[in-house]
């Protein structure tokens, strides 16, 4: 909601919705409007910002209740008097009852699926691994030079693919 009075200069539509939007919903100071988009160097005003948060935080409690709610009062007649199938619980259902879990079909979904994974690591290994982080900037640099360790095989097959890719 902070996006029209963050905006409001540029675009006359905003600037009109920012002037009706209640005060309570989210705060009218455009300085602080500002921060949230750019940063503050003060941090989080949070003495502006909990009473809206708690506003929009019960409102969303009551919406999640009343769905809740309604669902409790909808599915036994779903359930029982309309037999409905559900058909978004059709395909997880099939996967779990499919008895030929190991068909030829499968197999080859699986690896058609899974190849271009395992030929990225495989790659990545290929990528000489050095101590200069400027060189080889990766996360799994970082994590050693922070546990003051050397690179191990099993750190190879762990961390070398997080931050390489292909490149």
């Amino acid at each position: 909601m902070t996006v029209p009075g963050y905006f409001a200069q540029s675009y006359d539509h905003l600037r009109d919705f920012w002037q009706v939007i209640p005060h309570w919903w989210v705060p009218k100071d455009t300085e602080i409007v500002r921060e949230f988009f750019e940063g503050s160097k003060s941090g989080v005003p949070w003495a502006v910002w909990i009473f809206p948060l708690v506003l929009w935080s019960v409102f969303f409690f009551a919406l999640l209740a009343f769905a809740w709610g309604l669902s409790l009062l909808l599915t036994p007649e779903w359930l029982a008097s309309e037999r409905l199938n559900f058909p978004l619980a059709q395909l997880p259902l099939y996967i779990v009852h499919f008895k030929a879990l190991f068909s030829s079909l499968t197999l080859t979904g699986m690896v058609l699926g899974g190849l271009p994974t395992v030929t990225m690591i495989f790659i990545s290994l290929l990528r000489p691994i050095t101590d200069n982080p400027v060189e080889n900037f990766f996360l799994g640099t970082w994590i050693f030079y922070l546990r003051g360790s050397r690179l191990t095989v099993l750190d190879l097959f762990v961390f070398t693919h997080i931050g390489t890719g292909l490149g």
